[in-house]
């Protein structure tokens, strides 16, 4: 039985209005900073997760390309719509109402900087439902779960996000362990 090793992070983009979007201007960087990142030795097959954090760039949903770069912006609608992605190493997530907020970690780190912002970092969270204030916190290993991260870009230099899990169910039909 083929398993996902992976954790499949998908990023929506939106903006609340016309105003928000000539605000913040387009996106021209966004990077991931993970609490792991993935070893695999070639000659076993052997996967390891050493823990170290890293920072990973996010990839292009229609062409597999980078993102975003300095001379393709990506411009943010109205509408909420899927525009980048990540396969990155597992990570176990920490059940946060166990911990007080200023000692909590979040899963995820997500730098980015727009036409007029620069620098923005966003702790991100994962939640078992989009935009549900009380959903409860993930609390597992991510191997193997796909998540929609949603980052709404609001007046006021605000960013509202989300999260929630999805079926992975990209790719086509295999077989493996």
């Amino acid at each position: 039985i083929f398993k996902h090793l992976l954790t499949y992070l998908k990023i929506e983009l939106s903006a609340e209005n016309e105003g928000a979007i000539s605000a913040w201007g387009a996106i021209e960087s966004m990077t991931i900073n993970c609490r792991n990142t993935l070893n695999l030795d070639i000659t076993t097959g052997q996967v390891s997760y050493p823990g170290t954090p890293s920072e990973c760039e996010f990839y292009n949903k229609f062409d597999d390309s980078p993102f975003v770069s300095s001379n393709k912006p990506y411009t943010l609608t109205v509408e909420a719509k899927e525009a980048a992605y990540i396969l990155c190493a597992p990570v176990d997530a920490i059940v946060k109402e166990q911990y007080e907020p200023f000692n909590r970690i979040p899963e995820y780190t997500i730098t980015l900087s727009t036409t007029y912002r620069k620098n923005i970092v966003l702790d991100i969270d994962l939640k078992t439902k989009e935009g549900e204030l009380d959903a409860a916190y993930f609390n597992k290993n991510t191997a193997g779960y796909m998540f929609t991260i949603g980052l709404k870009f609001k007046m006021g230099n605000n960013i509202a996000i989300s999260t929630s899990i999805t079926d992975w169910t990209t790719g086509g039909i295999g077989t493996g362990e």
